[in-house]
């Protein structure tokens, strides 16, 4: 099928092929980013796609920058500084001392493929200061040796993600890519992108007419609608093109200047499999257009425009549209990214289908809303609030608490945690809660925070305290980096505050039975549902916008439904903001909260130390030294009959005795495989207490009741498992459990099981004590290394290397000199340094110390378990 585009034969766009006029004017948003100079080889990139260096094209962008610039300022727009425009860009991206709105004549952006737009390369062609430009780049950093090509670093504001780039620099051109591609991609573009000689009449006519050219797109791997995308945007616009472009294999779009000044010339091109998919997709597109034009134009004027204008046709597997306006579309050309987001706002809801039928998910945690609420009223922070906490200072209703210190490299950082209630009326965004840290000072008041350009602890930066419905809380975490000199006990003060807006007064308006084209409005405030689908909506926030503080669907009986699907994004310039809500089950009403009155509150707070500290009381034990014992006067001592210790009540499959130990088996599967669960009674000796490696427990053989015998694979793990007593609940000695996996499948019953208990008792031991308790603080006992990594509320994590069969115990005294119980150190046999452990502290420590075992005496107690054949493989009750 094809028709052609005659003025009046032109037809309407579809939402389907409005895709395309959505892609086109997202992609014009992205004009500010810049690229090539004309060649036929740059024209097929931006045509075709296809790889640059090594690496396969998912979208090339090419913009006649200079030639777009002047377009708009020729329709009455001024035009923007070269810093407006490289606002646009990523901020991390290299483009120090180049003035995009000056000295830019093309761009071309190579996205490849699998990659997002801060991982592509960027191309510029103008006119250009290499050594004003280099050195802007390398302002701080270390000079490259000489020449065009420079590495350069460059750290995102919000995490300091670290990306090295590629940039390649001379008088006619600046390339600029990761570094992981950029040597391929310099060697395959170096040819085209070189000063050419000076242009010839033939090479000016050309370049005049080519200067027609304002953008170029092609897209060969189109996103996955259902890809997930941190720009809250992308899902719809995925959504939206999944739709429309359905089964195409290639996008080409490309907008011109026309032979009369200002005109606009829109081509499009889709590559389907066959001649039949592009007749058929052709027909529908057409078909389509002529019914979707009120709608469009309900969205934006200018959707309606392009589609009135726009005509479809099929030439062999491809479907062609083609539309050409006059100078009016280039004087609102800057309406097209707005009238975009409104057109994926739309389209995104229905993309996520139809989702009304069925039961309505309500929302168990919904946003509380009261007409008046006055925040004087709200009591101050209370530490019995469920996962709120104990806290080192109130602000107001909130806390904050010194949650961690850990070693950065050089530095330490400090991470602040601040807790309260989720207070009514607090939907997020400008109105939640928000923690700032003013000054970290030592006791000259001297400032002690590293100088930051990224990360949360950089000047000016606070952390917003998310809601966390299952808990009724807000909670925020902010992390300060202190100087690479600075120590935890330099802190001496750490101040800040948790400030908020909080709407005083609301009014909340609703529409039952919502249906596209309603407004919501309260005053100088309105919400516009641009399009109700099934349980989708979208709407847009205009004219008093920062006062609508929730848009929201309701059931039947006015509950709020829980969103399966959510997005919100500001409309550039435009002074409002558009989104969708996508909810299960029936929509019935829409509500729409407006905020009338709104307080600023601010709540200081002051910390003393920046050391973490404790949510309860400290746990005091007499003493974890080592008490040397033979084991001669091991057996002396303990060798009585522990086997006959155990409890009468205890139900177990069998027990015995292993000289001074007690063993019992508890079952003989798990998870359908043979696994011996067994509990060990221990003599309450202090060395075995506290010794990380004393104690294992170790299974031979095990005899099956058709006579097969079992044994630990050869050259495979044993089956042992070290054995961590605590004091048994019934007061006789120490109690531990182990559970030994054969790997070996169940189905016929155990008869005999057959082991020994193995002790390693400690008989000399060296100690060695970290100078601080500070993150990167290092000790070395008999060749094992213990280096404090974090420090948390009771809590440590430490990194242990060297000889770990030698670790004894780490031992943790308070403040007051006094020593604190730690929990148990999980070690197993055979476990290899470096290792990483978290030890939990009763209380927080001031003093830290290791002790390692330079000699040890094995005990070694045989025991034998036997089980009736009658008896099932399976745990006693």
């Amino acid at each position: 099928m094809a028709r052609t585009a005659s003025r009046r034969g032109l037809r309407r766009l579809a939402i389907g092929s409005a895709a395309l006029m959505a892609a086109l004017a997202l992609l014009a948003g992205l004009l500010w980013s810049g690229a090539a100079r004309r060649s036929d080889d740059l024209d097929r990139l931006a045509r075709e796609g296809g790889a640059a260096g090594d690496r396969p094209l998912a979208m090339v962008l090419r913009v006649e920058l200079d030639a777009l610039l002047d377009l708009l300022e020729a329709a009455g727009h001024p035009r923007p500084a070269g810093a407006d425009l490289a606002r646009a860009l990523p901020a991390e991206l290299p483009l120090d001392g180049v003035d995009l709105a000056r000295e830019v004549d093309t761009a071309l952006l190579l996205v490849p493929d699998g990659a997002s737009l801060d991982g592509a390369a960027l191309v510029l062609r103008g006119r250009f200061d290499p050594e004003r430009i280099r050195a802007a780049m390398l302002a701080g950093e270390t000079p490259t040796p000489g020449g065009p090509v420079l590495r350069v670093r460059r750290q995102r504001a919000s995490d300091c993600r670290e990306t090295l780039w590629g940039v390649a620099v001379d008088a006619g051109r600046v390339l600029v890519a990761p570094d992981a591609w950029f040597d391929a991609l310099l060697a395959e573009l170096d040819p085209l992108l070189a000063s050419g000689p000076p242009r010839g009449a033939l090479t000016a006519l050309r370049d005049r007419a080519a200067g027609r050219r304002l953008l170029r797109a092609s897209v060969s791997r189109l996103p996955d609608p259902g890809a997930a995308a941190a720009d809250p945007a992308v899902p719809a616009l995925l959504g939206l093109l999944g739709r429309g472009l359905a089964g195409a294999r290639q996008l080409r779009v490309g907008l011109d200047r026309g032979a009369l000044a200002g005109a606009l010339e829109l081509h499009a091109e889709l590559e389907l499999s066959d001649a039949g998919s592009a007749r058929a997709r052709a027909a529908a597109l057409d078909a389509a257009g002529r019914t979707q034009g009120a709608e469009l134009a309900a969205l934006h004027p200018e959707l309606a425009a392009w589609n009135e204008a726009l005509g479809v046709r099929s030439r062999g597997s491809r479907v062609q549209l083609a539309a050409r306006r006059s100078r009016d579309a280039a004087a609102r050309l800057p309406e097209l990214p707005v009238a975009a987001l409104l057109l994926a706002a739309a389209s995104g809801i229905a993309a996520a289908g139809d989702t009304s039928a069925g039961d309505a998910e309500i929302d168990p945690w919904p946003l509380s809303f009261v007409e008046r609420y006055a925040l004087e009223d709200e009591p101050g922070y209370e530490a019995g609030m469920p996962l709120g906490g104990t806290v080192d200072a109130t602000a107001g209703p909130f806390g904050v608490r010194v949650e961690r210190v850990a070693r950065a490299g050089e530095a330490l950082e400090l991470t602040l945690r601040a807790v309260g209630p989720d207070l009514s009326n607090l939907p997020g965004g400008a109105y939640a809660p928000r923690l700032g840290v003013d000054a970290l000072e030592d006791r000259d008041g001297a400032e002690l925070r590293a100088s930051r350009r990224c990360g949360p602890g950089r000047p000016g930066a606070t952390a917003l305290l998310e809601r966390q419905p299952l808990a009724g809380i807000r909670e925020a975490h902010q992390t300060l980096r202190l100087r690479a000199d600075a120590g935890i006990d330099e802190v001496a003060r750490v101040s800040g505050r948790v400030s908020l807006e909080l709407p005083t007064r609301v009014e909340r308006r609703r529409i039952a039975g919502p249906h596209t084209g309603q407004r919501l409005a309260q005053d100088d405030a309105a919400v516009d549902l641009i399009a109700v689908r099934g349980s989708g909506l979208a709407y847009r926030a205009r004219d008093g916008a920062t006062r609508v503080i929730d848009v929201r669907g309701l059931d039947a009986r006015g509950r709020p439904l829980l969103p399966r699907d959510t997005w919100e994004r500001e409309l550039p310039g435009a002074g409002a903001r558009v989104g969708t809500r996508v909810y299960a089950g029936g929509l019935a009403y829409v509500e729409a909260v407006f905020a009338l009155e709104t307080a600023a509150a601010s709540f200081p707070f002051t910390l003393a130390s920046a050391r973490p500290g404790s949510d309860g009381e400290a746990l005091h034990v007499e003493s974890s030294s080592f008490v040397r014992y033979s084991p001669e006067q091991f057996d002396a001592e303990f060798g009585h009959d522990a086997a006959e210790r155990w409890p009468g009540e205890r139900r177990f499959l069998r027990t015995t005795r292993a000289g001074p130990f007690g063993v019992a088996l508890v079952a003989t599967t798990a998870e359908e495989r043979i696994a011996p669960g067994l509990r060990v009674l221990a003599p309450d000796v202090p060395n075995l207490t506290y010794d990380a490696g004393g104690l294992e427990v170790a299974v031979h053989r095990i005899r099956l009741a058709d006579g097969r015998v079992l044994t630990p694979p050869a050259g495979g793990p044993a089956w042992s498992r070290r054995v961590v007593p605590g004091y048994a609940r019934h007061g006789r000695g120490l109690e531990g459990a182990v559970q030994l996996d054969t790997g070996i499948p169940e189905g016929v019953a155990v008869a005999r099981i057959e082991g020994e208990i193995v002790l390693r008792l400690a008989h000399d031991v060296a100690s060695a004590e970290l100078p601080a308790v500070e993150p990167g603080q290092a000790a070395s006992a008999a060749g094992v290394e213990l280096t404090l990594i974090e420090l948390g509320r009771d809590r440590l994590r430490v990194r242990l290397a060297g000889p770990l069969e030698r670790l004894f115990s780490l031992r943790a005294f308070g403040a007051d000199g006094r020593e604190l119980a730690l929990a148990d150190i999980e070690l197993e046999p055979g476990a290899r340094a470096p290792l990483e452990l978290e030890v939990a502290t009763h209380g927080q420590p001031h003093r830290l110390s290791v002790q390692s075992a330079t000699s040890r005496a094995r005990l070694r107690r045989s025991f034998a378990l036997d089980l009736p054949v009658e008896a099932p493989a399976a745990a006693a009750p």
